[in-house]
């Protein structure tokens, strides 16, 4: 196996069937080609750097990059998020995972990208070819109905048998307790006038300016959230279709919540994101409460039995998220991934408040919304 002449090279549109084929075959999926041009090709906001390995013209494993900005000390910077990591079971443990990066990694410097991340629950082959893995994903979670979803239930079964029962037990009371929350809480999210939540299908060009005062305002590197990356990466999604909600006072944006529910029906907050203003006298609490509220409420009327959205990290404003979406009914699960992260350039300081920054599901793959 270790003299395998192995080949590595970028993918070409000819290619895709055949990648498609072995990413359907690994995972038992039905990945269309639309969804994969959607995410590396002609159809993404930036096209990947796809990579295949070959032995006799078969591929036998797959590793891209996914040019993403990020706003970091009111600059843009260029990152790339690593995705479709994936080798035949046949393949691995003969170094192709690290050839693939050895062959990116340059690719990524001379296309100005900063730093590489990426969320997986296996980072060691990431260790080995550089990577650190500063941070862990957490969430928070609302059971919105007796009827538990097909995900859950699923996670359920797969315990042991004291836990099964454990969690069949203890499941009724968080919605129970969701319920009580939730239902006092909306009752005492203040009114205010001239302030207004509204859902929004054509973006504003100027959209974006929402992520950088949120990154200015609370000091953290966050995607750069303009209109054509909302587009592509929650409007036009052709695995999820996720909605919009902006908070905004006398027409200034205050906040966004971006939300899905699933076939499964469970729901997801994709993204949410809220700036304070003094200028209006709007504290970030009432922005994030009221956004939340409103997509719970939109999440339950489309029959989601449960919602999960990231809240990770030391960062003030997850902190501010973690207590609000608590206060609301929502729990904390400190459980998740691992992030992994690769400095492209060497600027570790950058590397090191992105790995300290608030990330929301709109940098996950897109699948679940």
């Amino acid at each position: 196996m270790s003299e395998l002449n192995v080949k590595i090279r970028l993918a070409t549109k000819k290619d895709v069937i055949s990648i498609n084929k072995f990413y359907n075959e690994m995972y038992k999926l039905n990945r269309t080609e639309t969804q994969w041009d959607w995410e590396y090709g002609d159809s993404a906001l930036k096209e990947a750097f796809f990579a295949v390995a070959l032995v006799d013209e078969k591929i036998v494993g797959t590793q891209a990059l996914i040019p993403i900005d990020i706003v970091i000390n009111k600059k843009i910077v260029l990152s790339a998020k690593s995705e479709e990591t994936l080798i035949h079971p046949s393949y691995r443990g003969v170094g192709i995972f690290e050839k693939m990066y050895d062959f990116l990694i340059p690719i990524a410097k001379n296309a100005g990208i900063s730093f590489i991340w990426g969320f997986t629950p296996a980072v060691k082959p990431f260790y080995r070819v550089g990577f650190k893995s500063p941070i862990i994903t957490e969430q928070f979670y609302a059971p919105l109905s007796f009827k538990i979803s097909k995900g859950v239930s699923s996670n359920i079964e797969k315990t042991g048998l004291l836990k099964k029962y454990f969690y069949k037990l203890i499941y009724p009371l968080a919605v129970l307790r969701f319920k009580a929350y939730n239902s006092f809480s909306n009752k005492t999210i203040p009114a205010k006038s001239d302030y207004k939540i509204h859902e929004i299908s054509n973006l504003p060009p100027d959209i974006q300016l929402l992520s950088h005062a949120f990154s200015e305002q609370w000091q953290v590197p966050t995607v750069n959230r303009s209109q054509d990356y909302l587009s592509w990466r929650v409007l036009n999604n052709p695995h999820c279709k996720s909605r919009i909600l902006v908070s905004s006072y006398k027409e200034k944006i205050l906040g966004m919540v971006c939300f899905s529910v699933t076939e499964k029906l469970e729901g997801y907050i994709v993204d949410l994101v809220a700036v304070a203003s003094s200028e209006f006298s709007i504290d970030v609490d009432l922005v994030i409460s009221s956004l939340l509220s409103k997509a719970t409420y939109e999440m339950k009327i489309c029959g989601a039995t449960s919602i999960r959205g990231w809240c990770f990290g030391s960062n003030q404003f997850s902190q501010v998220l973690r207590r609000v979406s608590k206060r609301l009914g929502y729990l904390h699960i400190n459980r998740g991934e691992p992030m992994v992260i690769y400095s492209v350039d060497n600027n570790l300081d950058r590397l090191e408040k992105f790995s300290e920054s608030y990330l929301s599901r709109i940098l996950t793959e897109g699948v679940l919304g």
